[in-house]
């Protein structure tokens, strides 16, 4: 279609009124501790959550991944290298859309994000979306997003910030940090790293009576750091922020005598953001972003492979409290080159966002609607929509639901991968719904959620002719329900906590190839039919015990399900003791991951490191500022909620 035919369209999806109301805080997941949203304005969706601190507090997590695998909803696919990837809702890893500061992370070579390359020390406030999906997160929110970001604080104050990790199989972690502010300008700095032989002890299936043997080829060395820089003048505030990243680490592999693989990977994003909380209760918010990839793979007289992706990002938006109600009105534009040698020429391709939503708050509903069209490479895709009508019956009990379109867009393997990949794959399309109920107050609670996915034009990789090629010819249907519940206790001056939840995927190719028949009706592979998850925690004083078990059913690993993966199960613990001198205040920290040594896999023949034990510290040092209350010092922070 030409730009006249996508210039109407825009005006149409302008022109759309709908219903639709603000939410006041993330739904709440016993598995987590959320806190207020102030960037989801555009969001439908009945379900986001946060990693439980308690957690994080007591267990050593150096990469996202590892926070994210405490939460047992989320499925978490480790290949026994530190490569680990994550998954919601029987969906792949590349319909996870992750974000930072409003940049994406997804690879544009695979479209998947390796949750190991992002260390937990350098992000803050990590969004779990379960609901979302392209009418307010874009391209690849299929199953679920995680949104990374941190606004830089004005509040005036200095604080250095500490942590120092040790644990089997010589690992070793630290980072530290430095926040400053005076009320008008303020800075963050952040640095990390981390180095592990990860040589751990596996048993060898390729062998004769299956003996036990030690990783090898398993290094990890990991560099960062986060600069953040702000500046406030009234009503206007400009925030920078850079992110580096560089890791080497060698590709271990149990079922090759080659032990010799290795794979470099780099990173820069930046980004700058304007903010203006305008008179009238007007918001004008743009921001501008770069980001640059890089990965080495080497697997010596077999392969020698470079990637390199630049990525543009130019967004903007305007917001109009109306009372209880508002309209918030949005645009983005996102430009990617490639060069890689298995390329077609050095590819780029370009997508353009323009989208709507009206939020409306009456009775006791809440309603808001979000409409987004999509201009990719000249083609305008199909509009996509995003309803939820939230009901408060009362303040403890709440009822939501939420219907969204899907969809993702090719990738460049996909498009220019030479030999195989062809620019005229459609993209992946379809719909979610999601209903969910919430009761509880601060002693106990429950929340259910009940979901349905349906994909069409589904992405696979098939061999024809003795080549592998990408193909839209299957349609994927993913229902499940999702139980969690939590329960305070105390006993005497012992405070407790439990949790507990619950997951059923029924994840299933409703249409397939037609030489591939065995394969109709089943099951997706790597997708469990239940997993379940505890949590329970006792705080005495400043010392605290917390311990999780996480079980993961059976696992098919072939197409016709005639292949599986045991089920598992994996207990932690942790012991761990608040300190305060003066101005530092601290934890240390004692646990053991996976303690009775359960030997695993969740990816076919990629086994699992077994028990580890970890010492963790943490400290900051906080020094206050004497508040000064002239005008334009202090942010009108009414302006935000």
């Amino acid at each position: 279609m030409n730009k006249a035919k996508f210039a109407v369209l825009m005006v149409v999806c302008c022109s759309c009124i709908s219903v639709y109301a603000q939410q006041d805080s993330v739904l709440k997941a016993p598995l987590t501790v959320v806190s207020v949203i102030k960037d989801f304005d555009a969001s439908v969706s009945t379900k986001v959550a946060q990693n439980d601190t308690n957690i994080k507090k007591n267990f050593v997590q150096n990469t996202l991944a590892d926070a994210l695998i405490q939460n047992n909803v989320i499925h978490v696919k480790s290949y026994g290298t530190g490569l680990q990837s994550v998954s919601f809702r029987g969906t792949g890893a590349e319909h996870t859309a992750v974000y930072w500061q409003g940049m994406p992370v997804n690879s544009a070579t695979n479209g998947t994000t390796d949750f190991s390359l992002l260390p937990s020390f350098l992000m803050e406030n990590v969004f779990i979306n379960f609901g979302d999906g392209g009418a307010a997160i874009g391209s690849s929110a299929v199953g679920g997003s995680v949104k990374i970001g941190d606004d830089a604080s004005f509040k005036k104050r200095r604080i250095v910030l500490g942590e120092i990790n040790s644990g089997s199989y010589s690992n070793f972690s630290g980072g530290l940090g430095y926040q400053w502010s005076n009320g008008k300008w303020t800075n963050k700095t952040k640095v990390f790293a981390q180095k592990a032989e990860n040589n751990f002890l596996y048993n060898d299936k390729f062998s004769v009576g299956q003996p036990e043997k030690r990783m090898e080829n398993n290094v990890l060395e990991q560099q960062g750091f986060l600069q953040q820089l702000g500046y406030k003048r009234k009503r206007n505030q400009l925030h920078f922020s850079t992110l580096y990243l560089n890791a080497n680490r060698g590709l271990a592999n149990v079922a090759s005598n080659n032990q010799k693989e290795t794979q470099k990977d780099k990173s820069v994003r930046s980004v700058l953001n304007y903010k203006r909380y305008g008179a009238k209760r007007w918001t004008y918010n743009a921001d501008a972003g770069y980001s640059m990839e890089y990965l080495h793979y080497l697997n010596p007289g077999i392969e020698d492979s470079e990637y390199k992706i630049h990525s543009y990002k130019f967004g903007a938006q305007v917001k109009k409290q109306i009372g209880k109600d508002y309209l918030l009105g949005f645009t983005k534009f996102l430009s990617q080159n490639g060069k890689a040698a298995n390329y077609v020429s050095n590819p780029s391709q370009n997508s353009s966002d323009l989208g709507l939503t009206y939020a409306k708050l009456f009775y006791k509903f809440k309603s808001r609607t979000t409409v987004r069209a999509t201009l990719f490479e000249g083609e305008i895709l199909p509009l996509n929509l995003g309803q939820i009508l939230q009901y408060n019956y009362n303040k403890h009990l709440q009822i939501s639901a939420s219907v969204n379109s899907i969809y993702r867009i090719p990738t460049f393997n996909d498009r220019y991968w030479v030999g195989s990949g062809s620019p005229d794959l459609k993209s992946e399309k379809g719909w979610k719904q999601d209903l969910n109920v919430r009761h509880g107050n601060k002693k106990a609670g429950y929340e259910i959620t009940g979901y349905h996915i349906l994909v069409d034009d589904w992405l696979i990789w098939l061999p024809d002719a003795g080549v592998w090629r990408p193909q839209n010819i299957r349609k994927v249907r993913s229902m499940g329900l999702e139980l969690s519940g939590y329960k305070t206790f105390e006993v005497r001056k012992v405070k407790g906590v439990f949790k507990i939840n619950y997951s059923n995927t029924d994840s299933k190719n409703i249409k397939v190839e037609g030489n591939n028949e065995d394969a109709q009706g089943k099951q997706l592979i790597y997708v469990p039919y239940h997993k379940i998850g505890g949590i329970l925690s006792f705080n005495y004083r400043n010392w605290k015990i917390v311990s999780t078990l996480n079980y993961t059913g059976e696992i098919f690993t072939s197409s016709d399900n005639s292949s599986t993966l045991d089920a598992f199960t994996v207990f932690s613990t942790s012991l761990s003791k608040g300190f305060k001198y003066k101005k530092t205040r601290g934890n240390i920290a004692l646990s053991a991951r996976n303690l009775f040594d359960k030997r695993y896999e969740v990816i076919k023949n990629r086994p699992v490191m077994g028990r580890t034990i970890w010492l963790k510290m943490t400290f900051s040092i906080q020094n206050r500022i004497k508040q000064n209350n002239k005008p334009g010092i202090i942010l009108i922070e009414k302006l935000k909620t």
